[in-house]
């Protein structure tokens, strides 16, 4: 074996240790990233989602809202009332007060609160004063009320 086929194989043991290295960094930091990326939720908010378990689309809310009529999806011309985006999920980071949900607007109808603090993965799993879905129903929410069963989940 010469010295230029010592000095080539080592050479090649070293360029790919530095690429197994470089790879397995990228994927460190990529994992630690994704970790440290902040929920579209802030502090004083009601978060909509359109799918369950807090994905999909979101609308963020500070107030009370009468009629989801006119609402949309943040960044998106897509209704909240929508029969292919319906809200799903509610992530409630008020500052202490719970949320009442609404079937009907103006605050009416049957309903469902969340607590304060507290979270709802998928409407499809929560029942009304009524006893009926809340999935693909809700049309309105009120900040600081509570109407029917509480949920945080």
């Amino acid at each position: 074996m010469t010295l230029r086929s010592v000095v080539a194989s080592v050479v090649a043991v070293i360029t790919v240790s530095a690429a197994s290295m470089v790879a397995a960094l990228t994927v460190i930091g990529g994992t630690a990233a994704a970790t440290t990326v902040e929920s579209p939720c802030q502090q004083g908010s009601v978060c909509l989602w359109s799918q369950p378990n807090f994905t999909g689309l979101t609308h963020t809310s500070v107030r009370s809202v009468p009629s989801w009529g006119a609402l949309t999806y943040d960044g998106t011309q897509i209704p909240l009332t929508s029969a292919t985006h319906p809200v799903t999920s509610v992530d409630n980071r008020g500052n202490g007060f719970r949320v009442a949900l609404y079937y009907n607007s103006g605050y009416r109808g049957p309903c469902f609160t969340v607590a304060a603090h507290g979270t709802v993965s998928d409407l499809r799993q929560v029942r009304l004063s009524d006893g009926s879905s809340a999935h693909r129903r809700m049309t309105s929410h009120a900040v600081n009320r509570s109407c029917g069963p509480v949920y945080d989940f």
